[in-house]
């Protein structure tokens, strides 16, 4: 009897441990390299900032646990934003290894962005002012002839990320040298994914 009771209060406690727990959440797109420290995920490829700022809006439900995400951002410890590249490749067209685009539409599409990163960002920040939330800014992704192109488009976005950050007590990171451990398009190589995933698990396991 005494054994059973014993167990009961292990139970309990590691219970209450675990569900007392702060959960680390990840938004926007899937991240390039799995991340095992992350537990609750409203993500899905190719989201782009304007889906991510609506979702939270409105309160979107996780559909396995039918929890709010309002809830899962208030309860979080860590959040890692993942966003930004699909909103602009989307506009930018591809063929042979050669870019081309309207700078006038690129220009109307990245003053969007900012627009909605700033209002998503603002929006968590009223949740949970508490929050350790890094912001992965963007990489070029592509082993093309012009990537050059790709790469200045990259630069304006997370130049426009950066300051809208710099008035929050938010992490920024970014790794432009990733491009060069691409093995093709979207592939990085085994030493880019481990550059990619130590800055993840460092963010992650640091005290907050």
């Amino acid at each position: 009897m005494k054994r059973k009771l014993l167990m009961l209060i292990v139970f309990l406690f590691s219970f209450s441990s675990c569900s007392s727990k702060k959960i680390n959440l990840l938004l926007g797109y899937p991240l390039d390299v799995p991340c095992s420290l992350l537990f609750t995920s409203f993500s899905y490829e190719n989201m782009n900032i304007s889906s991510l700022y609506e979702l939270i809006c409105k309160d979107g439900e996780l559909l396995n646990t039918k929890k709010k995400i309002s809830s899962y951002i208030k309860n979080s410890q860590k959040i890692i934003l993942n966003i930004g590249l699909y909103d602009i490749l989307s506009f930018v067209k591809i063929i042979d290894g050669k870019v081309s685009y309207s700078s006038s539409l690129i220009q109307k599409k990245i003053e969007l962005y900012s627009y909605y990163f700033y209002k998503t960002i603002d929006l968590i920040y009223e949740i949970n002012k508490k929050v350790d939330l890094l912001v992965l800014g963007i990489y070029n992704p592509l082993v093309i002839e012009e990537s050059a192109k790709i790469d200045e488009i990259i630069s304006l976005i997370n130049n426009d990320e950066q300051e809208i950050l710099s008035s929050y007590p938010f992490k920024y990171y970014v790794n432009e040298s990733l491009s060069s451990y691409l093995e093709s398009s979207f592939s990085l190589s085994e030493e880019g994914k481990k550059i990619y995933i130590s800055s993840i698990d460092s963010f992650i396991n640091e005290a907050s």
